[in-house]
């Protein structure tokens, strides 16, 4: 493991580690979102706070419902997607009220909302830079690929 403590006295040694992309390198990836999110991976979607990360998650989700065009076109998807959105930054209040307020088409049955409010209130930590959110997400995601009736597609987590 790096030991991000000790790393300004001690550099990372790249070296050996470096490649150049090989776009000639056919591997095959199962993706979610056609050339956007894999399956199996984590991605990340960061940036500088009010720079419309919830906003794209949130069209993320009304569109992966509806199934069709995703994000004005920039994938597609033969059928509507079941999502969990884990809303832990704006509240399920503004949330709603963005919901409104763009009139985004989605399908209420292929979409599950928690927000970060109704988590804290069962002493639950989403923070994932921490044990405790850390833990959350592994059970969350253990739980979810074991249940024999789990139909949800993508988690959605906005924090």
């Amino acid at each position: 493991m790096f030991d991000y403590d000790n790393s300004i006295e001690r550099p990372l040694d790249l070296n050996g580690l470096v490649r150049k992309p090989n776009p000639n390198r056919h591997s095959r990836i199962d993706f979610a979102v056609p050339g956007l999110l894999p399956k199996g991976h984590v991605t990340l979607i960061a940036g500088a706070p009010k720079g419309g990360k919830t906003w794209f998650i949130q069209k993320l989700t009304c569109d992966l419902s509806l199934g069709g065009e995703i994000l004005g076109g920039f994938a597609n998807i033969d059928c509507p997607q079941k999502v969990l959105f884990i809303e832990g930054d704006i509240g399920i209040d503004l949330l709603d009220y963005r919901f409104r307020l763009t009139g985004w088409e989605y399908n209420e049955q292929m979409v599950d909302i928690v927000a970060n409010e109704d988590l804290r209130m069962k002493d639950i930590d989403l923070n994932l830079a921490n044990q405790e959110g850390a833990d959350f997400s592994q059970w969350f995601n253990f739980s979810n690929k074991a249940s024999s009736d789990a139909k949800t597609k993508l988690q959605l987590v906005n924090h």
